[in-house]
């Protein structure tokens, strides 16, 4: 129930997402939210483990994020001006370290999509970091470690993309390309990015990706949750 019920409306820029958990509990989460106008706050989210100790830290994790006005929120600062992505990390880990087993934690990858800049701000703790593509090539962008609840002092990196008319964004977790086929080879990230750079429409790009990893697998069940997030610049 915490997954979009619908994408934001702008003449600016496309969304479109997929999601496939392996099992009836699942750790991902993901969203895109309005901030102003021509601003958007984009996250996913990858928790260790599977089952309900995963689920409900990922729903929690959910209703922090959706929590947009007044003294509690995240995303947003005092006087309502968007929190910078790599202060949501360092907030988040500040709350959560500590809290968990040896075992668990989860990535994060947090970023403002700001249209009128033309530009994506973002900070991905241990998350694998966006998939760009611009002009026909596709660029895997690095990921920058911990995640949240590792090392309580930890500091996050923010980085920042340039995007143009056509451009597209990819964030996705690792169940989209650790899939392995029936020689154990993994699908990966360079594989995701060629599907990713396609001139097909977007949401049925989102598909056709989530096929792509099906289809590498055998067509056997995912054997962790798979989750895409795309963003087209108009």
């Amino acid at each position: 129930s915490y997954l979009p019920e619908s994408v934001p409306v702008t003449d600016l820029a496309r969304f479109a997402w997929q999601y496939e958990p392996c099992d009836e509990l699942a750790g991902d989460t993901l969203n895109v939210f309005q901030l102003d106008r021509d601003t958007f706050g984009i996250y996913m989210i990858d928790v260790s483990g599977h089952g309900v100790p995963a689920a409900l830290l990922s729903v929690h994790l959910s209703r922090i994020f959706s929590r947009r006005n007044g003294p509690e929120s995240l995303v947003l600062g005092a006087d309502s001006r968007a929190r910078r992505p790599a202060d949501v990390a360092a907030q988040l880990n500040q709350r959560f370290s500590g809290e968990f087993t040896s075992s668990q934690f989860f990535t994060l990858l947090y970023g403002i999509l700001d249209l009128g800049a033309g530009e994506f701000r973002y900070t991905s703790a241990g998350h694998p970091g966006p998939i760009v593509v611009s002009g026909g090539v596709a660029t895997v962008c690095n990921p920058s470690p911990p995640g949240i609840g590792i090392l309580p002092d930890a500091d996050y990196v923010e980085k920042t993309l340039q995007l143009n008319k056509g451009d597209r964004l990819l964030l996705y977790t690792d169940g989209a390309y650790e899939v392995v086929n029936e020689k154990e080879e993994e699908f990966g990230e360079n594989r995701l990015a060629k599907a990713a750079n396609t001139e097909l429409p977007l949401h049925t790009m989102v598909d056709e990706l989530l096929e792509s990893a099906r289809n590498w697998a055998g067509g056997q069940p995912f054997i962790d949750d798979v989750s895409l997030l795309a963003v087209e610049i108009c």
